[in-house]
């Protein structure tokens, strides 16, 4: 039974090892982009072999690893086919993402200028109307505590209205009334 598992897992199906293996050999022939989608095509080429071979056998726990196994070969393939435009996207909006992450523990320490610049950044590569109110939102908060009041409630308009947010306009508010 374990040299049926070995070699079970030397099949050129992604995740197994024989699938990494696989992707290994092509890189090295192929451009990583070529390479990565003819592994994905090898990978689900080999599942649907296998989920046949699992069918015509009765094989019920067989028939299910391979399609799960397809499943995962799938998505693999709609990212190596995707067009480079969308891939920019994601990672754009991925970006927006980190920046986020990192704008909520800089304003956790208190550091406002960092949180300003991770505002402005994520302004700029926001893909989503919720990214740009959340960068507004630092935005905002950023300037109030570095006594940039205008901006702070120019940048307000266009926040998230966040307990936070309505704080910062109250306070530059009451600021720049006395």
């Amino acid at each position: 039974i374990n040299f049926v598992w070995g070699v079970f897992n030397l099949l050129p199906i992604y995740p197994m090892d024989g699938g990494k293996l696989c992707a290994a050999i092509l890189a090295k022939i192929f451009k990583p982009g070529l390479a990565l989608k003819i592994g994905c095509v090898i990978s689900a080429i080999c599942c649907l072999g296998l989920a046949g071979w699992a069918v015509v056998e009765k094989q019920i726990f067989m028939i299910f690893i391979a399609f799960y196994m397809l499943i995962i070969n799938f998505a693999g393939m709609k990212t190596a086919f995707a067009k480079r435009e969308d891939t920019i996207k994601e990672q754009v909006g991925l970006q927006a993402e980190i920046l986020y992450e990192k704008g909520l523990v800089a304003a956790r320490e208190h550091r406002w200028e960092d949180l300003e610049k991770y505002g402005q950044q994520m302004k700029n590569c926001a893909e989503t109307k919720d990214q740009r109110k959340r960068a507004y939102e630092f935005l905002t908060i950023a300037c109030t505590n570095t006594f940039k009041y205008e901006d702070a409630l120019e940048y307000s308009k266009h926040a998230s209205q966040t307990d936070a947010v309505k704080q910062a306009v109250a306070r530059c508010k009451n600021i720049l009334k006395t």
